[in-house]
């Protein structure tokens, strides 16, 4: 993915990120759990390693947009903290 469409994706998903941050835990702990029950679906080993790499990549953009959330908070405390310029 290019950097300029990867950061224009960041952003547009901060814009969402609030209401849904507790739907993204949840999708964490469920994704995790589909990735440890994996196994016992005895899929054939060709569709296994597609899933598991499925839901390995999953767990990293949703780490992505965790800490893209948080960087976001950060930023909008230090502009609520920032001297107001005076007009």
């Amino acid at each position: 993915m290019k950097p300029n469409l990867f950061l224009l994706l960041c952003f547009s998903v901060m814009t969402w990120l609030p209401a849904t941050q507790a739907v993204a835990a949840l999708n964490t702990l469920e994704v995790r759990q589909t990735l440890t029950d994996l196994p016992a679906r005895k899929l054939p080993e060709a569709e296994q390693q597609a899933a598991q790499q499925a839901l390995e990549q999953t767990l990293v953009w949703l780490d992505v947009v965790d800490r893209t959330e948080q960087a976001q908070q950060q930023l909008q405390q230090q502009l609520l903290d920032a001297p107001q310029a005076h007009q």
